[in-house]
Parts: C-alpha cells; structure tokens; sequence
C-alpha cells in the first residue's frame, strides 16, 4: 500500500525479488545478481523489464555509466533493469537525486530488512551533500 500508484525504483536483488514475488513490479529495478557478495540466481529478476541496461560499477563507486543509466531510465517508458557488472550497492545516491519528490526508493540494509524510501526535499539535500563530500 505504501508504493501504490507511485514510481518506484529499487536497488538490491533481494529486494527486487522479494517486490517481485509479492507482485510489485517497480519502473526500475537495480541488480549486481549477488546478495552479501554471493552468486545468486533469482531467475524472477532476469525475466523482469520491458528494456536492459547494462552498465559496470566496482564495488564503493558510482561511475558515470552507473550515473546516467539511473537517469536515462528514469526518463523511458516501461519497466526497466539495469543490470550491473560489479555492485550496485551505492546506486541509491542517483536514484534519490534524479527521481521526483514523492517516488519511492526501496533497498536493503543487510540483516536488517527493506527501507521504504518516499522521496522528500530533505533527502535530496542530504544526498547533494554525500555528493559533494564524494571524491570525483
């Protein structure tokens, strides 16, 4: 109930499994095909999206491909995957500075749970200001 009807982005392959189990589809999905740094192969995942990108992004980085992969498939029609050569752990930072106030950004905190993220003007600023304190 709390992503209904808005557009949803999530980062992690067990939180894009576990949306896609319980039947919610987000508009992107960002996935590295691990979980703790462990092979998996949820084959739900690799069936999911209307349209693929493929990008590479080690582990601790947002490289510009990473970067403009978030935007450009924020801006398609469908569902999109982008799926990623490395980690996709720090993709959480474009996804809260290009999406709109009020979209949902989900991703996992490891042994933790799913954090439910509904965009504000207040994350935005946090997430400039990670940005401004990241090497570049």
């Amino acid at each position: 109930k709390h992503v209904s009807g808005k557009f949803v982005i999530c980062v992690g392959d067990v939180v894009t499994y576990t949306l896609l189990k319980n039947g919610i589809e987000p508009n992107i999905a960002i996935v590295d095909y691990k979980t703790m740094r462990s092979n998996v192969n949820f084959e739900i995942i690799r069936k999911f999206g209307d349209k693929r990108i493929r990008v590479k992004n080690p582990a601790g980085r947002i490289t510009p491909e990473l970067w403009n992969a978030v935007r450009e498939s924020i801006n398609m029609n469908g569902k999109i995957r982008i799926d990623v050569d490395g980690e996709e752990d720090l993709a959480v930072i474009p996804c809260v500075f290009f999406v709109p106030i009020g979209a949902i950004v989900i991703y996992g905190m490891p042994n933790t749970g799913l954090v439910v993220l509904e965009v504000s003007e207040e994350d935005k600023k946090n997430v400039n200001e990670i940005i401004k304190e990241m090497e570049v």
